[in-house]
């Protein structure tokens, strides 16, 4: 994570350093301090993983757009393995990795098993696995 991703962030929302620096775990002085960095100096890993969840929590509450920069991301940068076990427990057909992608009907037949169970779209609707 950069300094630009912090920036960016502070953009896309809206948000005060202090506000941010809530939502990540650190103090908004904390967030002061690195927005006044080279925009491409890279910040400690510890603090990636704070910002993603904020990232995801934010677009959960309609906060933040998911294309815009800060979600996308961390879209590109979370854990694959954790997408993949979310993804498996909403009922969508994961391989071990061998097979390139899924094709339209496999979608399709995971996303009616989705919508006709009432604790899948509870848990999709929750977020949670």
């Amino acid at each position: 994570m950069k300094v630009q991703n912090i920036i960016d962030l502070l953009e896309d929302t809206g948000l005060s350093p202090e506000d941010l620096g809530a939502e990540m775990g650190v103090s908004g002085m904390t967030i002061r301090r690195w927005i006044r960095r080279p925009k491409d100096e890279a910040l400690s890993v510890l603090y990636a993983d704070g910002a993603r969840r904020a990232i995801c929590k934010l677009v959960i509450e309609r906060r933040l757009a998911t294309d815009g920069r800060s979600a996308l991301w961390a879209f590109q940068t979370s854990d694959a393995l954790a997408q993949r076990a979310m993804l498996y427990s909403c009922g969508f057909p994961v391989e071990d990795g061998s097979k390139a992608g899924w094709d339209a009907e496999e979608i399709v037949r995971s996303l009616e098993r989705l919508g006709s169970a009432d604790t899948a779209r509870v848990r999709v609707s929750e977020g949670m696995p």
